[in-house]
């Protein structure tokens, strides 16, 4: 079996009627575990308009600390653009931007 290096993966959904969650984990190899093991120690960033906010701390989102987000608390504003810049020792720097 191929011996895989993983990656990070980057999800968050923007909308006015939840709070900002941006989740981070590892890539599932096809060859392994499908368990998904969340990435608690980026630098999370997070930016309205080009404007720095703040940086998101980490918060488990369930009672056994097994998976979490970085949260930011308050909605996204519609017309708002959004940003994140992420920075991980391992990972190195990922950005993603949108528009809600």
């Amino acid at each position: 079996m191929p011996v895989e290096k993983t990656k990070m993966t980057v999800n968050c959904r923007l909308d006015n009627q939840r709070l900002i969650k941006v989740y981070l984990s590892e890539t599932v190899s096809p060859y392994g575990s499908n368990r998904l093991n969340p990435v608690t120690d980026a630098l999370v960033e997070m930016y309205k308009n080009d404007s720095m906010l703040q940086f998101l701390p980490f918060v488990y989102t369930d009672s056994g600390y097994t998976f979490g987000s970085y949260q930011y608390p308050a909605f996204s504003e519609p017309g708002s653009r959004y940003s994140v810049k992420i920075n991980h020792p391992k990972y190195g720097l990922v950005t993603a931007v949108d528009t809600v």
